[in-house]
């Protein structure tokens, strides 16, 4: 082999090298990363070179950067950034992290980004303000919320699990939260409500059946969701909407509405629900069902013990529609208006809970109801 053959075969060596030294991975869109050790940042003076901050001021129009970094932590949280005001993006990161700790955390900060990165455990927000996520792969790790404000997340994928709680002004849109097997809650965090959830174009199939629970939350917007083998569980909401969902294959009541209040349930598609409703009510008052699809339930809409119910323009095949209350006057009448655009095949039954009499219809339109109690 000549000289010159040498000096190639040298330089390669070289690049090779230099390579493993420098590169510990790719980022989700192929970026070399660097190595780097857990980053601690618990003031604002931390944000130095030294800390993994490759350039910005801390401003709103030019954050502090810390990116191009592959961390592992061997005992501690991959990136930790807590009590700071200043603008900051993370992006373009691997992260792993020990059990016991975050890959990600951010505690009582403001203004800030993730962005563009790789989570190989799990990525919490706290008591903190104005963050958002956005392309992030989960890698089935979770993603946990608590007591925060102006937070939104949007285009992750593998998703492990999810807990945003206390929280408000959050939007969670067009996320993939697949193969988890733990509950996914959204809402109350012991006595601190919720406010202003917007749950949009988001998927969630788990590894095995799980509800998602939406709790306590005053003003919530549920729309255009996949649910697969996923039951929707809404209790103690003030004011919301509930439409365009699609609920399959649900293991028990696909959609279950209780104990809330001014809520709009529309156009909703739910199939199979061989264990429970399509569709239950309970305790509710000033509500709205409107348009929804109820196909091969093994219980079709079921209302409960609540009030001020206008229900109309639902489809029900091969099931049909049950009414249990007090007020069985109103109720008769709000089902009349149901039934007459319901399919052919359904069936409707009411019954009174308390009070002297007790009556039961059974009808298969609308005209051979009245609406004596």
């Amino acid at each position: 082999m000549g000289g010159g053959a040498f000096a190639w075969l040298a330089l390669l060596l070289l690049f090779v090298q230099a390579t493993a030294s420098v590169s510990a991975g790719l980022a989700p869109h192929g970026t070399l990363l660097a190595t780097h050790g857990p980053i601690a940042i618990v003031n604002d003076s931390d944000f130095t070179p030294a800390n993994g901050v490759t350039g910005g001021n801390g401003t709103p129009s030019d954050p502090y950067v810390i990116e191009g970094w592959s961390i592992e932590s061997p005992s501690t949280h991959g990136i930790l950034i807590t009590d700071t005001t200043r603008a900051f993006v993370i992006r373009n990161v691997s992260v792993r992290a020990p059990y016991g700790y975050q890959g990600i955390a951010i505690w009582n900060a403001t203004d800030g980004r993730v962005e563009d990165s790789e989570m190989l455990w799990d990525l919490t927000v706290e008591h903190s303000a104005r963050v958002s996520v956005s392309n992030v792969t989960m890698w089935g790790n979770h993603l946990g919320v608590e007591e925060s404000t102006d937070l939104q997340f949007a285009n992750m994928t593998g998703i492990g699990g999810v807990g945003i709680i206390g929280s408000r002004n959050i939007v969670f849109q067009d996320n993939v939260v697949q193969r988890y097997n733990t509950g996914v809650f959204f809402g109350r965090h012991e006595n601190r409500r919720g406010a202003n959830y917007s749950l949009l174009r988001n998927r969630f199939t788990p590894i095995s059946p799980w509800d998602v629970y939406i709790d306590g939350i005053d003003g919530v917007t549920i729309a255009d969701n996949e649910f697969e083998q996923a039951n929707l569980d809404v209790s103690g909401v003030r004011s919301g909407a509930i439409r365009n969902n699609s609920i399959r294959d649900a293991p028990g009541t696909a959609l279950d509405l209780a104990a809330s209040q001014d809520i709009e349930v529309s156009g909703n598609d739910v199939f199979g629900a061989q264990n429970g409703a399509g569709l239950f009510i309970e305790f509710s008052n000033n509500l709205t069902i409107d348009g929804n699809n109820l196909t091969n339930v093994s219980r079709g809409l079921s209302i409960w013990s609540s009030t001020n119910t206008t229900v109309r323009a639902n489809h029900l095949f091969g099931t049909g529609i049950s009414v249990h209350g007090t007020d069985l006057v109103h109720s008769v009448q709000t089902t009349r208006s149901m039934v007459s655009r319901s399919s052919a095949t359904g069936t409707v039954a009411m019954s009174r809970s308390t009070g002297p009499r007790s009556r039961k219809c059974s009808c298969p339109n609308a005209s051979e109801c009245t609406s004596a109690a």
